[in-house]
């Protein structure tokens, strides 16, 4: 249907047109440079003459402060998949997320454990990152988060965690899902738009 090259433009064309990248400025107003890196794609026929295409990459995000070792640019990973037609046309498109090795259906304690560390270790280097330049040794977030989860009959478990902002009202945000593992990466993806 298509050669290794033309998926790859695809591919990077859409990376390109989801993603932010470039010079940016921040709140703060202080500047910050986006990139990626396409790490590797794979295809497979789906019916009706469509194509599946999975993919990984990183973005890159190096800012005023940025220097090697000690304070390297953030790097994101994404893996995404999308279905497109003959004619180059998306149809759907979705994020792919790690099953936990434990148990391949349902979440343990100890990945919800695991998250709650890497989401704390995340805002701790986030904001260490960033060096409190939101004026007099303010940050645009309060610290800890709050991490919990929810039941309902319907849903079953879900994990929630609540950031409150500091930039002067009472703003809040919320992010939950059925899966640890992509709460942190919506908290990921959201902090990537919010504080380039």
């Amino acid at each position: 249907m298509f050669t290794k090259e033309e998926i790859e433009e695809l591919v990077k064309a859409k990376i390109e047109s989801d993603e932010k990248l470039g010079e940016q400025t921040a709140g703060s107003g202080h500047l910050s440079y986006v990139s990626y890196k396409l790490m590797d794609f794979s295809s497979k026929e789906m019916p009706d003459n469509n194509l599946q295409i999975d993919y990984n990459y990183s973005t890159f995000v190096e800012t005023e402060f940025t220097y090697e070792p000690d304070n390297p640019p953030y790097e994101y990973n994404h893996k995404k998949r999308i279905f497109i037609t003959s004619e180059k046309v998306i149809i759907k498109e979705e994020e792919i997320f790690e099953k936990s090795e434990s148990e391949p259906t349902e979440c343990t304690k100890e990945d919800w454990d695991k998250v709650k560390e890497e989401i704390m270790k995340y805002i701790e280097i986030f904001l260490a990152k960033i060096e409190w330049n939101y004026g007099e040794n303010r940050a645009p977030i309060k610290y800890p988060p709050e991490l919990y989860e929810l039941f309902s009959e319907e849903i079953g478990i879900e994990y929630c965690c609540k950031i409150e902002m500091d930039l002067g009202g009472d703003e809040k945000l919320y992010f939950k899902s059925e899966n640890p593992f992509e709460l942190l990466t919506e908290i990921k993806t959201e902090f990537m738009k919010r504080f380039p």
